[in-house]
């Protein structure tokens, strides 16, 4: 795009509007999806029995486990040794810093709630002492052209947050247009504009995390007084609310620099990108978001929500289960019919409901009969069978819920069962996979331009007294070579082929195809530095041991004969 020099604010508004043109639709189903996920229903009666919420998040834990996620680094066209020897420490570095700074977490609650909306974006900046993960709703997000499911082919997109007065002033701290910049803020707030009502609107659900309802409770039959949303959301003073300042960040592909603009905005009033047009990422051709999303789908960004399949089915158990309890309540407190009596009232229904209570009638062929309908035979049944088509929809058998088969008395067939059921998840976490890989490989980019900090490798030469003696070689990570990329080590993000991973690293060690310091950085074991640097130090003591009697290893060759 051509990014104008002058009037600035209006041209980058009227383009976040077009970003934005399904914004409001899509809040809305965000908000159905939410409820669905914490209430199992979408109106103001749960659901007695949420399966929804379950399988959401046992398929977040299947798809991404934070507990041992591990990079690698691997080069395209560069083979040298030293090289892949700082790879291996920059792996390292990176394993070790992603998890330190909490990007392991942040991304595991963008795979849970990518699950839930169809997609959550996850944006990686250099803070104060490293990389600062944050993750971001959908409903805080917009693009130029939905219909292209990758962010990097996207011209413009924008992101949407509110801050305090106070925030804004830390903002504009070095600013040579501070007092200018406030003061078209706040006449743009006495002011006020057609925009305001939407930007209330939009506040209340980005912020609240509720819909802009009534907050009145209303009686649920379910138990007691509940909002209309279930889910926990933040509550906000009045005042607090009335002060939040709606702050858009547009990116940009600017053509003239080929690179990416960004351009901040509070309402029309540019903050950064009027004066020069930057890359606040500080990487050349790159942006600090990474798409999130499970559930990919062609030719449209927000990808599919886990709940769209499945919430018709969470709605006949929820109407079976409340029909089951009605048939209880009537099995336990049956309506009575009445014959030959001289009248009944609600004194005389009382009396008869309570122990011990009675009714005296004259007429000798009075009596009370409880007409309570039987219970249906496969009342329970049905039950079951709607949870049977739900793991079926959902490709969640018995046994990928930890849950046993009838038939299956042995190991290996249950292990082979397991496989056989979970291709569509294993499938489903390479995808997870990838998108791991974009933002482990954007926060070490993050890492190379900001991080000065000289970092230690094994060089060819390095022996175990040059180590002792401080000798290995030193490295900045802006120094890696360009051709290289970040993959996840060993599968190790997801559950579903990590055990596999650990079975086929025990079965080459045992069958001598690798060394145990390979073992160690294939499994991941606890203090895997400290085992590595004992297992180093034992090898090349018995390397030198051997060449100093070459006879030993005659000796162990003529053993293993």
């Amino acid at each position: 795009m051509k990014v104008p020099q002058r009037d600035i604010g209006n041209w980058a508004r009227e383009l976040i509007d077009e970003c934005e043109a399904s914004r409001k639709q899509r809040i809305s189903q965000y908000q159905s999806w939410r409820q669905y996920y914490f209430t199992g229903a979408d109106d103001d009666q749960p659901s007695p029995y949420n399966k929804i919420k379950g399988h959401v998040d046992r398929l977040a834990s299947y798809l991404y486990s934070p507990v041992d996620v591990r990079f690698a680094i691997d080069y395209d066209k560069t083979h040298s040794d030293d090289a892949k020897r700082m790879g291996e420490a920059a792996a390292s570095v990176l394993s070790k810093d992603f998890h330190r700074r909490g990007a392991d977490l942040a991304f595991g609650q963008a795979v849970k709630w990518g699950l839930i909306d169809g997609c959550r974006i996850v944006k990686q900046l250099w803070g104060r002492n490293g990389v600062d993960t944050f993750t971001i709703p959908a409903a805080g997000f917009a693009v130029y052209r939905e219909d292209l499911p990758s962010l990097d082919h996207q011209e413009a997109f924008v992101h949407t947050t509110f801050l305090t007065p106070t925030a804004v002033d830390r903002l504009l701290v070095g600013n040579p247009r501070r007092e200018e910049i406030l003061r078209e803020i706040h006449g743009q707030e006495k002011q006020g504009d057609e925009t305001s009502e939407k930007d209330d609107y939009f506040k209340q659900l980005v912020i609240g995390g509720t819909n802009p309802v009534s907050l009145q409770a209303t009686n649920n039959p379910a138990g007691g007084i509940v909002r209309w949303m279930e889910g926990p959301a933040p509550q906000l003073s009045a005042q607090v609310m009335a002060g939040l300042l709606r702050f858009d960040e547009l990116w940009v592909i600017d053509d003239d620099r080929q690179d990416y603009t960004t351009i901040q905005l509070i309402g029309t009033t540019p903050v950064l990108g009027d004066m020069q047009h930057v890359n606040l990422c500080n990487i050349k051709e790159h942006h600090p978001f990474v798409k999130v999303c499970p559930n990919e789908t062609e030719g449209y960004f927000w990808g599919r929500s886990e709940i769209a399949d499945i919430f018709m089915l969470q709605d006949q158990i929820k109407k079976r289960c409340y029909g089951i309890e009605r048939m209880m309540r009537l099995q336990e407190n049956p309506p009575t019919m009445f014959s030959g009596t001289s009248g009944i009232n609600d004194e005389v229904w009382a009396a008869q409901n309570i122990p011990g209570g009675f009714i005296a009638e004259e007429n000798p062929n009075a009596k009370a009969q409880p007409i309570a309908p039987p219970m249906p035979d496969n009342i329970w049944v049905d039950l079951h069978e709607l949870g049977n088509q739900f793991d079926d929809v959902t490709g969640t058998p018995p046994i990928m819920q930890g849950q046993g088969e009838p038939g299956v008395r042995a190991g290996v067939h249950a292990d082979t069962l397991l496989r056989t059921g979970s291709p569509r998840i294993r499938d489903r976490a390479l995808i997870v996979e990838r998108q791991l890989e974009d933002c482990g490989d954007l926060f070490l980019r993050l890492m190379q331009a900001q991080d000065a900090t000289a970092y230690r490798y094994k060089t060819k030469s390095s022996g175990l007294m040059s180590r002792l003696m401080g000798k290995d070689g030193e490295f900045l990570l802006s120094q890696l070579p360009d051709d290289f990329h970040v993959e996840v080590d060993s599968h190790s993000a997801s559950p579903a082929f990590s055990e596999d991973e650990r079975r086929l690293a025990f079965a080459l060690a045992a069958n001598h195809a690798i060394s145990p310091i390979d073992l160690l950085r294939l499994t991941h074991p606890q203090h895997e530095d400290n085992l590595v640097a004992a297992a180093e130090q034992r090898q090349e003591a018995q390397e030198a041991l051997i060449r100093q009697h070459p006879e030993l290893l005659t000796k162990q060759g003529s053993h293993r004969r």
